[in-house]
């Protein structure tokens, strides 16, 4: 997925040695979904709030 800003490819690209699953970590804020960029909800399932624009930069984010 193309990045809209810097701090988006870095929440894209984090990888964790402590969590397998990005939705388990928490210094992740955005992951990658079948529906598109999501925030994680932590409630200790896998929820999350799909999210149409970057919380950083406010371009709209592509689905694809």
């Amino acid at each position: 997925m193309e990045s809209c800003c810097d701090m988006m490819k870095e929440q894209l690209e984090t990888k964790c040695e402590k969590h397998p699953r990005k939705v388990d970590c928490p210094d992740v804020v955005v992951i990658e979904t079948s529906k598109g960029l999501a925030l994680p909800i932590r409630d200790g399932g896998d929820s999350f709030l799909v999210i149409n624009f970057c919380p950083w930069c406010a371009k709209p984010v592509s689905k694809n």
